[in-house]
């Protein structure tokens, strides 16, 4: 039987998750990891991503996750993000709006488009469409 650690997510608003996993999947600007029971103290800032967990039960559970910090200590699991969605609370007609719209701003030519901000607005509305599907 594999050992549980604690994980929490949160956003500003909402306590997302909070509960006993066995195995925690996400991604940082490093590339995908898995985090695992007694795992070494660890900070790193996660980008916007597919997160998936295993709880004590063995259900897998996936969820959007924006931008934020991932943190471990004690043992236990810590992310901190902007947003954070379950698969089957993504608004698919939303992801697909957002997309669009991204998308649109991307080919205008306009001074006025913050083309950052529209890459990281069109890259959130994939992941959520690939998570949705």
């Amino acid at each position: 039987m594999m050992k549980n650690f604690k994980l929490r997510i949160l956003t500003n608003d909402s306590n997302v998750f909070e509960g006993e996993v066995v195995k925690l999947f996400t991604e940082d600007s490093d590339g995908k990891f898995e985090i695992l029971a007694n795992h070494s103290s660890l900070i790193t800032m996660i980008i916007p991503c597919k997160t998936r967990f295993q709880s004590e039960n063995g259900e897998e559970k996936i969820l959007f996750i924006s931008k934020g910090i991932l943190k471990i200590h004690n043992k236990e699991v810590e992310i901190l993000c902007e947003s954070s969605e379950f698969k089957e609370e993504i608004d698919k007609d939303r992801a697909k709006k957002a997309k669009e719209r991204a998308e649109k701003r991307l080919t205008e030519k306009s001074e006025d488009i913050d083309i950052k901000r529209a890459k990281a607005a069109l890259l959130r509305a994939e992941i959520r469409l690939s998570i949705s599907e």
